[in-house]
């Protein structure tokens, strides 16, 4: 979902973080850029344990709530 929204968004330049921002995504992730850009953004805040457990299946709220933090915070419009 990380990728699928970065790239909705226009895929927009990301600064990468120095360290990772989850435990469990390292920088040589596949994902790694999509899945730092939804934390800079808030778009995503992992999990309360500092995970963001990139292999977990994303459930409907989680994927709401990731819908809603981006509109809200401009990153995407809805038309």
């Amino acid at each position: 979902m990380a990728a699928f929204l970065y790239r909705l968004a226009g895929r927009p330049a990301v600064t990468l973080p120095a360290t990772p921002s989850f435990s469990d995504v390292p920088a040589d992730n596949m994902y790694y850029k999509e899945i730092a850009w939804m934390a800079s953004t808030g778009i995503s805040t992992g999990w309360p344990d500092q995970t963001f457990r990139p292999l977990t299946n994303t459930n409907r709220d989680a994927m709401a709530a990731f819908l809603h933090r981006a509109v809200e915070s401009g990153v995407l419009t809805l038309a």
